[in-house]
C-alpha cells in the first residue's frame, strides 16, 4: 500500500467528522493512499485532535473489559484472508484503548479515546523509529464504531450508490453482486459511494451514505439513503420482496460491522439500526446483471402497492423459485 511521508499536520474529513492528527515525536506521519482523498487543506476547528506521541502515559487504574480479535487482512487480489494475529480493544473507566499489529513491526499501533464524548484529544502512537500510518484498518473501524456513540454512524458490509437523486443501500454476502451492481451503476452515470463498506449517518433530515475509504480513488462524497435492499441473483426479471418488523432487523444485522463485547457502543448501534428500520423501506432484490436493473432503480418510486406481495396471495411462480433457493423465514408477516 503507497504512502506518502507528511511532516505538518494532517487534517482529515470523515462522514461529517473533522479530525486534526498532529505529532510530538520526531518520525513524523504517512498517509495510506486510500485516505488521500480525504485530506483537507486547514481545519480551522476540529471536532478531534488525534496526537501522535513518542509513548502514552502510564495508568493506575484496572481494565473493566479486555476484547481480543482475529486480524483479518486483505490481499494483493483485494480477498480478504486470515492472519494468526489478533487486535486488541481494552476497555478502561475513562478510556478505550486499542491495540493493533502493523505489518513487521515489533510494537503495536496504540490509540486512546475518551469515554466522555466532550474529550476531543485522542492519543496515539507507533513503535519507535517508524512513522505513525494515519488510519490503517482495523483502527478506523475502530475509531469510527467508538465515535459513532455520538455522531450516530453506522458502518456496514454493504454497496452505496445513488440514482435519479435516489440513494440506495445494497447489502450482501461476498458473490451477492455488490460490485456488479455498482459497476453497471457507474456504467450508466449513477453517483457510487463505496461498493463494499459504507458508513451510514442519521441526521436531522433523515440518513446519508458515506465511503469508508477502501481504495485510493474513494472521495468523501455522499447522498441521502432512500431504500434498502438484501442482493440475490434473479434468473429472468428483476423483481422484490419487500421485509417487515423483525425480518428487517434478521436480514440487515448480519451485515453491520459490531462488537457484541464492546457494550456500549454495540447498545447504541442496536438501537440506530432499529431507528433505520422504521424510517427507510428493506426489500429483497433479486436482480439481472445488465442495464434493466438500472431502468428497475430509476422507477422505484413510482412502484405500485401491487408489486408488494401479500401472505394471502401465493407468490407467482418466478419469485417463488428465487424464494426457494434462499428459504421463506423473510416473507413479510
Amino acid at each position: 500500500m503507497s504512502m506518502n511521508s507528511q511532516i505538518r499536520p494532517v487534517f482529515l474529513d470523515l462522514c461529517g467528522i473533522k479530525i486534526s492528527i498532529a505529532y510530538d515525536c520526531p518520525q513524523g506521519i504517512c498517509v495510506e493512499s486510500r485516505y488521500r482523498n480525504f485530506i483537507q487543506a486547514i481545519v480551522k476547528e476540529p471536532d478531534y485532535v488525534i496526537r501522535i506521541c513518542s509513548e502514552l502515559p502510564a495508568t493506575k487504574s484496572q481494565p473493566l473489559k479486555l476484547i481480543r480479535v482475529p486480524l483479518i487482512v486483505t490481499s494483493a487480489s483485494g480477498r480478504w484472508i486470515s492472519t494468526n494475529q489478533h487486535y486488541q480493544i481494552t476497555i478502561f473507566e475513562g478510556f478505550t484503548q486499542f491495540d493493533i499489529p502493523f505489518r513487521d513491526q515489533i510494537s503495536p499501533i496504540r490509540m486512546r479515546v475518551s469515554n466522555n464524548p466532550d474529550e476531543k484529544c485522542i492519543l496515539a502512537t507507533t513503535a519507535e523509529g517508524s512513522k505513525f500510518p494515519i488510519l490503517p484498518y482495523p483502527l478506523d473501524i475502530l475509531l469510527l464504531y467508538h465515535l459513532g456513540q455520538w455522531f450516530d454512524l453506522l458502518i456496514f458490509h454493504g454497496a452505496g450508490f445513488s440514482l435519479n437523486d435516489r440513494g440506495f443501500l445494497c447489502l450482501g454476502r461476498s458473490g451477492a453482486g455488490k460490485s456488479t451492481l455498482s459497476g453497471i451503476v457507474e456504467d450508466f452515470a449513477g453517483k457510487l459511494i463505496q461498493d463494499d463498506r459504507v458508513i451510514l449517518q442519521k441526521t436531522g433530515e433523515g440518513w446519508l451514505i458515506h465511503p469508508l475509504p477502501l481504495h485510493p480513488d474513494n472521495r468523501p462524497v455522499h447522498c441521502n439513503l432512500d431504500a434498502i435492499y438484501c442482493l440475490f441473483h434473479g434468473q429472468s426479471t428483476n423483481r422484490e420482496i419487500p421485509l417487515y418488523g423483525e425480518s428487517k432487523l434478521k436480514n440487515s444485522l448480519p451485515h453491520l460491522v459490531q462488537f457484541p463485547s464492546w457494550q456500549n457502543p454495540f447498545v447504541n448501534s442496536l438501537h440506530l439500526v432499529q431507528l433505520l428500520m422504521k424510517q427507510i423501506s428493506l426489500s429483497e432484490l433479486f436482480f439481472i446483471p445488465n442495464h434493466s436493473i438500472i431502468e428497475y432503480l430509476k422507477h422505484v418510486k413510482a412502484r405500485s402497492k401491487s408489486h408488494f406481495i401479500p401472505l394471502t396471495k401465493p407468490l407467482p411462480g418466478e419469485i417463488q423459485s428465487d424464494w426457494n433457493q434462499h428459504g421463506s423465514s423473510n416473507i413479510p408477516r
